[in-house]
């Protein structure tokens, strides 16, 4: 099942998932999106869960809330009508880079069937010395970041676990022809790994479209 929340995307709001050729293969052909825990994501945010700067929280509380939110699984999606220079950049040098491009509504749909409940919000960027995570639930501060990441434009799907001994990631089923709109493979790579996605993607799926990004395509002469 899959919930809107507190902030979501509009319906109709475009968001692309960025991620390496290795993930793509594995969504196209398990029909599954991979979830990632909290621990996961750390590398690139070791902020990521925080609690903020709330005095009225124990030490107690504080070791509690910080294990129950390293039990969930997320995943993560850039929310934009376009493509972003600023996430090619980011995936540049971690294998052949692939985007796909979806809107909120039809992700949603995608996940309908799963027995799972999927969490699904804007990302909020704040300065932790000014503001901090709204306590509505033990998960919520999983929805803030810092103002330095505001650029990922982030919109995060979550999916309880309870469990601590669960593994790192999980692949969460989803109907392909109605989560994927198109495929966009990263300008930094040559014309035939676009070529090669192509085809392999036509394997499994000849109605996904799959193209080149023309983000650094000169202008039109004139």
């Amino acid at each position: 099942m899959y919930f809107d929340r507190k902030l979501p995307p509009s319906r109709d709001s475009v968001v692309w998932r960025y991620m390496d050729l290795a993930k793509y293969l594995s969504l196209i052909r398990r029909s599954e999106l991979y979830f990632t825990r909290r621990s996961g994501l750390e590398a690139l945010d070791p902020w990521e869960g925080f609690l903020g700067s709330s005095s009225h929280l124990s030490a107690d509380e504080r070791n509690f809330l910080g294990e129950w939110q390293r039990r969930p699984y997320i995943n993560c999606w850039h929310v934009g009508s376009g493509e972003s220079a600023a996430m090619w950049e980011v995936y540049k040098g971690r294998g052949f880079g692939v985007a796909v491009r979806s809107e909120w509504k039809r992700l949603g749909d995608s996940l309908d069937g799963e027995d799972v409940s999927v969490w699904g919000e804007l990302v909020r960027y704040v300065d932790y010395d000014e503001d901090g995570p709204e306590w509505e639930n033990v998960y919520n501060p999983l929805f803030y970041k810092r103002k330095a990441f505001e650029f990922e434009h982030e919109a995060r799907l979550i999916v309880q676990s309870v469990d601590d001994d669960a593994p790192e990631g999980r692949g969460i089923h989803v109907d392909i022809p109605t989560l994927i709109e198109s495929v966009v493979v990263s300008p930094f790579e040559p014309a035939w790994v676009a070529d090669l996605i192509a085809e392999v993607t036509a394997d499994l799926w000849p109605d996904v479209r799959v193209a080149a990004s023309k983000l650094l395509e000169p202008p039109p002469a004139g």
